[in-house]
């Protein structure tokens, strides 16, 4: 369990068959985390300001941390 079983994902399309969403479908699997993704967008930019706004968590490659959005902390997934 890595607690995030329950949160709502704002995500790119998992459906898709970028690198990114490979890689997205394989970490989910492997910790068996059914994402619930309540919106889905190819546009990392839109995903951290809804992530700033509180309506949801995501999964973005680290360079998105030099966006420095208000209200958005990244943490290092392994």
């Amino acid at each position: 369990m890595t607690g995030l079983e329950d949160e709502k994902f704002i995500i790119s399309g998992l459906h898709q068959t970028t690198f990114f969403a490979s890689l997205l479908r394989s970490w989910f699997s492997n910790n068996e985390i059914e994402p619930k993704a309540i919106i889905e967008s190819d546009f990392g930019a839109m995903i951290v300001n809804l992530v700033s706004k509180g309506l949801g968590i995501s999964i973005l490659p680290l360079s998105f941390k030099s966006a420095k959005v208000e209200n958005v902390v990244f943490i290092e997934l392994e």
